[in-house]
């Protein structure tokens, strides 16, 4: 974007929806989708072939050297070759495996790294399934706060009917029931909206604990790995939509 250009920024509602999916599954698409185990399983890929690499170094070594020669007789011009001049050798060398410490202590380094790192990546599959069920637990949980709001509002509004149809009845001279019913509706309208930001941002922590949050660069929107054209079964038989509740 040149410096020269004016940046308009266009506030909008983002309104997110996560996939329906069942705990099992959504920690089956977090494994398969998050970044940072894909990041160990790599690197567990990378010590494997590091030793098979090491363990090539402990194996037996033969070499198979050829030789061969052609010239003219000694003393004669180089005008033609002499087969009589020919020589040729062949040599075959074998290379036990009997002194090479520095190759098996390459080898148990590489064994110990390879340990390592698979122990790593267990560990990192633990703490995802854990944020995984942790971020579904919230999302439900913000989804029951909504709904608990919504029926506030419901309440605050036949409140604030109730009021002033006494009022304009003469049931009731005291203003203050109008007021306070006002009150009561406006304050759950905004607890309301509190509730459903809380629930978007607990979607957007859902998709990103599961590694299925995807943001359109050119579009600036948000999408999940779902929507990708080559989904697999499981993602077919899951639409986006509400998490079960």
């Amino acid at each position: 974007m040149p410096m020269e250009e004016e940046l308009v920024i266009v506030p909008s509602d983002v309104v997110v929806s996560a996939p329906s999916l069942s705990e099992r599954d959504a920690i089956e698409l977090a494994q398969k989708y998050r970044l940072d185990l894909q990041t160990a399983r790599d690197r567990v890929d990378d010590a494997r072939r590091a030793v098979e690499n090491a363990r090539n170094g402990l194996l037996p070594d033969l070499d198979l050297e050829l030789d061969g020669s052609v010239g003219n007789a000694d003393g004669a011009p180089a005008v033609e070759i002499v087969g009589d001049s020919a020589r040729y050798g062949a040599r075959l060398n074998l290379d036990l495996p009997v002194d090479r410490v520095s190759e098996r202590n390459a080898f148990r380094r590489a064994l110990i790294n390879l340990q390592r790192r698979a122990r790593a990546m267990e560990e990192q599959s633990d703490v995802v399934s854990a944020e995984v069920r942790r971020a579904q637990r919230g999302v439900r949980a913000s989804e029951l706060s909504l709904r608990i709001q919504v029926r506030n509002i419901e309440v605050a509004s036949q409140r604030l009917d109730f009021a002033n149809e006494s009022l304009l009845a003469g049931r009731s001279n005291d203003s203050r029931n109008v007021v306070e019913a006002q009150n009561a509706l406006l304050n759950a309208q905004d607890t309301y909206d509190s509730a459903r930001a809380d629930q978007q941002i607990r979607l957007l922590q859902f998709l990103n604990d599961t590694g299925l949050l995807r943001v359109d660069p050119d579009a600036g929107s948000l999408g999940t790995a779902m929507t990708l054209p080559r989904e697999d079964e499981l993602l077919r038989q899951n639409p986006p939509g509400r998490l079960p509740r």
